[in-house]
């Protein structure tokens, strides 16, 4: 990679956080000098990062590594299902003790 790219990308990020409009602009695809090429790609990524990070933090990160936590279960889904079920004492029980 040229140092003209990484410029141009590091640039794209910044903006596109800043200036969103200006980097919008400023990404037009007939420029093809090495810096706007890193430009375009540095906003690409900016517009990406901001879209994970909309996401809920269960579907955040790479979705291939088993350490992935899994999403919360809603009690009142899953208020019907056998294995959720707590066994209360019953007064004979209690009394047995």
């Amino acid at each position: 990679m040229s140092r003209d790219y990484v410029d141009g990308f590091n640039n794209g990020y910044m903006i596109a956080e800043r200036l969103p409009e200006l980097a919008k602009q400023l990404s037009h695809p007939s420029l093809e000098a090495p810096w706007f090429e890193g430009f375009r790609d540095g906003r690409e990524q900016f517009v990406r990062d901001q879209a994970k990070e909309m996401r809920p933090s269960w579907l955040q990160g790479d979705r291939g590594t088993s350490e992935q936590a899994e999403p919360e279960k809603s009690p009142e889904k899953d208020a019907g299902r056998k294995d959720n079920v707590v066994p209360f004492p019953s007064k004979d029980q209690d009394h047995e003790r």
